[in-house]
């Protein structure tokens, strides 16, 4: 009886610690949505750069998307099973965390994939993690005052933080850059793509 209870016990935690991943992931993709949607009325009440702004909203919405339909398969995978399913290891859990499989290349435009690009070619020069905005913006756009540009990196940048691909933090005044497991993983799979996107830079304009 003591064993039947333990194994009982267990399942019980099992049970209550899927529950808990499942219950903050959707409460993430709904901050997600709640989010998207204010800048949707926010895009409704100033219709300035149209084209830009639908591309961007359209790539928050597909990363959106990818994580529902993770989650709902997640869900239905829990309810068709015949018992409690076992705990996961680490390594597990992280990937389900990680998401779908993304298809970064039909996501993402080519001006954000060359910032990726960008990042990746000034981490293996300068040996350092993390990279400034500015320092992209200099290498990127090495025509443009970085004040005209810094608005229009700080929305890609963003698009690749919901992507996951990305983290930031500042420091001092400067906003600071960094790839994430994620990222560096996509970075090593694809780094000549990537670097090939950022071979031109003279031709490079402010979109």
């Amino acid at each position: 009886m003591g064993l039947f209870r333990k194994k009982e016990f267990i399942q019980k935690q099992e049970f209550n610690l899927l529950h808990e991943r499942l219950h903050g992931a959707f409460s993430k993709v709904r901050m997600d949505f709640t989010e998207v949607l204010k800048q949707m009325t926010t895009f409704k009440k100033n219709n300035q750069n149209l084209s830009h702004e639908s591309t961007i909203l359209g790539a928050r919405i597909s990363a959106l998307e990818g994580k529902i339909d993770f989650l709902q398969k997640t869900f239905l995978n829990f309810q068709n099973s015949t018992s409690i399913p076992k705990l996961e290891s680490a390594e597990q859990i992280a990937h389900e965390e990680e998401g779908p499989e993304i298809d970064y290349f039909q996501q993402l435009t080519q001006t954000q994939l060359a910032i990726m690009g960008t990042l990746l070619k000034l981490i293996m020069i300068s040996k350092k993690k993390w990279i400034s905005v500015k320092s992209i913006a200099n290498e990127y756009y090495p025509n443009n005052d970085y004040r005209n540009v810094k608005g229009i990196l700080s929305q890609y940048t963003g698009i690749l933080l919901e992507f996951n691909l990305i983290k930031k933090k500042t420091i001092g005044l400067l906003m600071y850059t960094a790839l994430t497991q994620t990222g560096e993983k996509f970075c090593k799979e694809n780094s000549e793509k990537l670097l090939s996107l950022v071979k031109d830079l003279k031709s490079h304009q402010v979109d």
